[in-house]
């Protein structure tokens, strides 16, 4: 029975161990994709636009390209009226259920955007921007 116990809290501390470990690694992850996404998002962009560069050619790596995206919300307070909104002007009811997803309204807001539709300010939260994104070869 002792050597039971022992190796049940041998296991038990090797699990802790692991545990810790697990953690540490999450901590880094994050601290990394902080750094990943403000390089991404805030360094690169401007800079290839200041230079004039679209995409380039990296050897070893890919190719460096600029995607632009658009990020839509609806403030809670007009929710009903940017439904209707939606439903009657954008002619796009199919994507109201009880509600929008949020990843259907992003879809539809970009490609809303794209095609040179400004959606009203009082209903919706639009933010267009590009980040970097790496093509693998």
């Amino acid at each position: 029975m002792a050597d039971e116990t022992k190796k049940i809290i041998e296991l038990a501390r090797e699990m802790a161990d692991l545990k810790e470990k697990i953690d540490e690694l999450g901590m880094k992850k994050t601290m990394l994709q902080k750094q990943y996404d403000a390089l991404r998002f805030k360094t690169i962009p401007p800079t290839m636009e200041q230079s004039d560069i679209e995409k380039m050619s990296i050897s070893g790596l890919g190719t460096l390209y600029l995607e632009g995206t658009v990020d839509v919300s609806i403030p809670a307070a007009v929710r009903d009226e940017a439904y209707r909104y939606v439903e009657e002007v954008l002619e796009s009811g199919e994507i109201i259920k009880p509600f929008i997803q949020t990843s259907t309204l992003k879809a539809s807001g970009k490609k809303w955007v794209n095609a040179g539709i400004e959606l009203p300010e009082d209903l919706f939260k639009v933010n267009a921007y590009s980040f970097a994104k790496i093509l693998r070869k």
